[in-house]
């Protein structure tokens, strides 16, 4: 059994756990939307080895903006199921050139289905952990080859386009305004989300809503 199916089982598990634990009182589906800022790890090689090797980098740019849309079933105050959809922003990075500049960039996304476990601290305040499994794709853009000024862009040399599935996981924090209404502050990591090898952070508040 791979990893990814191995994790696919343990939400599956977890899932059928959940909902023979469930109580009307403490059970509903829910809805959120929010953004905040990511981060992509590892520098200028994480975005485009072939640029990074080539020699010093003109321009890096490992963080922008992000957003991100989810929903789940909360079984019970301590647990929940949650999917979504996060899209984590655009990287890039370029090396100037005598007669051009060699530019590339990936914009990460991901759909997830995650665990989610709730502390209740009173006061309507909770802490949350997350652990799940990622659907990627990080969405490579183009090349300026060497030599050229403002050309036609063409694709990578070395193709870096990926996709894959695999682990996510995150901290957060919740306040709920009343019995319908909430907000989420939270860090989630993306694992091997550029070109299979290196990680993007997300840093988010998010509204949620309660049927």
């Amino acid at each position: 059994m791979t990893r990814t199916q191995s994790s696919l089982a343990v939400v599956a598990i977890m899932a059928a756990i959940l909902a023979g634990s469930a109580s009307a009182a403490d059970s509903g589906w829910y809805v959120g939307a929010g953004g905040g800022w990511s981060q992509a790890r590892g520098g200028a090689a994480a975005i485009d080895p072939n640029i990074a090797a080539e020699g010093a980098v003109t321009s890096l740019h490992d963080k922008d903006a992000a957003w991100q849309l989810y929903g789940g079933y909360q079984f019970n105050p301590n647990f929940a199921l949650e999917g979504g959809y996060v899209n984590l922003g655009k990287f890039s990075v370029s090396h100037t050139v005598t007669g051009g500049t060699e530019y590339d960039e990936v914009k990460p996304e991901c759909w997830h289905l995650s665990a989610v476990g709730i502390l209740p601290l009173g006061k309507n305040f909770s802490l949350l952990g997350k652990a799940g499994v990622c659907a990627w794709n990080d969405h490579p853009g183009q090349r300026v080859p060497a030599g050229f000024v403002e050309p036609a862009p063409v694709p990578a040399p070395v193709p870096l386009g990926s996709s894959g599935t695999d682990l996510t996981y995150g901290l957060g924090a919740q306040y709920d305004f009343s019995p319908n209404w909430g907000m989420r502050a939270g860090w989630d990591r993306f694992p091997n989300v550029i070109h299979h090898h290196n990680a993007v952070d997300l840093f988010s508040a998010s509204v949620n809503y309660k049927f």
